[in-house]
């Protein structure tokens, strides 16, 4: 036994399975200023980067037979099995962040930029030839800057409403955030190419067109509200109002802002939100950042909620030089995807509120009335105990 009380083996598991994983790094906190491409790199030979970093599952053909055992089958590229389209744009950021959910890892911190770039214009000559056609006006894409949009939303899940005000924030990492905006909540988050502006055609009044797959459906697509304040002694939930009051792109960062009020439309707070992608060495998945000022009571933000089948187990994150703990929450779905959600808050006392179905951080509040709230939701496909072991080391925090 360790001194965290874990079995010696289950940590030389683990150890294990990190030599076998890319050297990637937690991506925390807000985007930087974006760095300028690196072209400069001589990428010799791109086929001999793929075989080395992907032939293993894909194939050295990309015909999708590759030696490793996965869950499930690896992408064929020669039959044109692209996940998120197959523009050399697309297949970067596919490339680098990973899928959240599956096996496919991201590359961004083992491999440069022009690494990247040159794997994937050669992933597209190992597909069908396509036919080359112009864009069309009406289809925005991410370049550049984020994008955010607004405008009416289809339903996200099966049996869904439309969204009349919706908003949809494009980041560069390739990423969806999918709102409803008339009382602020995300709905889903999609990987892919981002909007076809449908409601510009004709006569318009016609629904946004989310381009991006959903990797991520927030509470089944019907989430609640997710600020409230924290229960009194009668135990009732009193949820509050979340008001839209803009959006913001600051170069490669993006994000929106919206007011907190209770049912007497008494202010308590105001939340400036950013969102990107983040990923680490067993998954993928996107970060939050809640910047929150005007803390008059103890808040909760909802960071999730179950489903009667879901599996729910809380664990620590182990520092190895303060000693110091960071508390996750591992939900496990039917499908074998485990759900991994952690928060970073300079608020000593903030702590996981587990009642019913929700999983709630609270929030206490503080002498200077401000907090910043960090959730990053990773999505692991194989949750296991040598995974479990990785994610509580310390080089991973």
């Amino acid at each position: 036994m360790n001194r965290t009380g874990r079995p010696a083996h289950a940590l030389q598991a683990a150890f294990a399975l990190v030599a076998l994983l890319p050297a990637l790094s937690l991506q925390r906190g807000s985007r930087g200023q974006d760095p300028k491409p690196d072209m400069s790199e001589i990428v010799a030979d791109p086929a001999a980067l793929f075989v080395t970093n992907c032939a293993s599952c894909h194939g050295a053909t990309g015909d999708g037979q590759g030696t490793t055992v996965l869950d499930r089958p690896a992408r064929s590229f020669m039959d044109g099995g692209f996940s998120f389209g197959n523009t050399p744009e697309a297949l970067f950021r596919t490339i680098s962040i990973g899928i959240p959910g599956t096996p496919m890892p991201g590359f961004a911190s083992s491999l440069s930029e022009g690494q990247l770039r040159a794997l994937a214009d050669h992933v597209i000559t190992l597909g069908p030839e396509t036919l080359e056609v112009d864009t069309d006006a009406a289809r925005l894409v991410v370049g550049e800057r984020p994008f955010v949009v607004r405008g009416m939303l289809p339903a996200v899940s099966e049996g869904g409403e439309a969204i009349p005000r919706g908003l949809l924030i494009g980041t560069l990492d390739g990423l969806s955030f999918e709102y409803r905006a008339d009382d602020v909540r995300l709905l889903a988050v999609r990987q892919g190419e981002f909007v076809e502006r449908t409601d510009w055609i004709g006569r318009g009044g016609s629904a946004l067109k989310p381009l991006g797959q959903i990797v991520h459906l927030v509470e089944d697509g019907r989430p609640e509200a997710p600020f409230a304040l924290a229960p009194l002694l009668d135990g009732i939930e009193r949820p509050l109002q979340c008001d839209l009051a803009g959006t913001w792109v600051s170069g490669g960062n993006v994000g929106l802002r919206y007011r907190l009020s209770n049912a007497a439309s008494r202010r308590q707070g105001f939340v400036q939100e950013t969102v990107q992608a983040t990923h680490n060495p067993l998954g993928s998945g996107f970060l939050r950042q809640l910047r929150l000022n005007g803390l008059r009571e103890t808040l909760r933000f909802r960071a999730a909620r179950t489903t009667g089948d879901d599996a729910l187990e809380s664990f620590e994150q182990y520092g190895h030089v303060d000693a110091t703990t960071k508390k996750w929450i591992a939900i496990t779905t039917p499908s074998g995807v485990a759900h991994c959600i952690s928060f970073a808050t300079g608020l000593k006392d903030a702590t996981w509120v587990i009642e019913g179905r929700s999983v709630w951080v609270e929030l206490p509040p503080s002498k200077t009335r401000q907090a910043t709230l960090t959730l990053t939701h990773l999505m692991i496909p194989d949750w296991n105990e040598a995974t479990r072991e990785v994610l509580s080391m310390e080089s991973w925090r």
